[in-house]
């Protein structure tokens, strides 16, 4: 299969998940999963080129999640056998390490990751694309030295601010008070009320901001369907 086709095939996977015309089995979901884990822990482990290092791994990702799931995802049974065929032709064409640091390799991984997200996200109670990508790079991100701890923090703050445009309705937590920003920022609303505490903060009211930073703690609750997590 050529490039420009697997590139379509994957377009056609995504479009019709999005249109209710293919809606994927629990076994699809966790190779999705796995895939998307595996090119997300691989670029945040990098310092580097993280994008080359994911696309170069991502044959080894697809061939052992295809262990790890079985090869039931490819039966009648479970799937028309076009995901599975996707996925894991994908994993042949990149194999080539000519392939994998081009361009062009690298661009039907980032497509293929895309892919493997809006699939794995299905199994959310209540399907958010933006809470998945957030949750899955907050997971994924190993937190052992100040870049990594940095860009968890990054992920939970923008995680925050998205539930708190997109989910109003979401019920902020308590503030954790062994949490420093929680108690921050609570002393700051209850010694100055709705005045801004930094300047040029984007006009945010000093509650807004505290409950946008609540919100960024239930990231971790996020259902993310990590490998080995996947109820089927």
């Amino acid at each position: 299969m050529a490039t420009n086709d697997l590139h379509q095939a994957l377009a056609a996977v995504s479009e019709d998940l999005a249109t209710g015309q293919w809606t994927p089995h629990s076994n699809e979901c966790e190779l999705a999963s796995y895939v998307a884990v595996g090119l997300q822990t691989v670029a945040g482990g990098q310092r580097d080129d993280r994008q080359r290092a994911a696309t170069r791994a991502l044959p080894e990702i697809i061939r052992s999640a295809m262990r790890a799931v079985g090869p039931d995802v490819a039966t009648p049974t479970v799937t028309d056998g076009r995901w599975a065929a996707t996925v894991l032709r994908c994993a042949a064409l990149i194999e080539p390490t000519r392939v994998a640091d081009s361009e062009e390799g690298r661009r039907l991984a980032v497509q293929m990751l895309n892919a493997c997200v809006d699939v794995a996200s299905t199994l959310q109670e209540t399907p958010c694309t933006t809470c998945f990508r957030l949750a899955l790079g907050w997971h994924a991100v190993p937190a052992t030295d100040p870049v990594s701890t940095m860009s968890r923090e990054s992920a939970s703050a923008l995680y925050g601010l998205h539930v708190q445009n997109a989910h109003p309705d979401v019920p902020a937590p308590n503030p954790d008070y062994e949490c420093a920003d929680c108690l921050h920022f609570v002393s700051y609303v209850e010694r100055s009320g709705d005045d801004v505490e930094v300047d040029d903060a984007c006009q945010a009211s000093g509650p807004d901001v505290l409950e946008q930073h609540l919100y960024s703690h239930l990231i971790h609750r996020v259902p993310v369907p990590r490998p080995g997590a996947v109820q089927r």
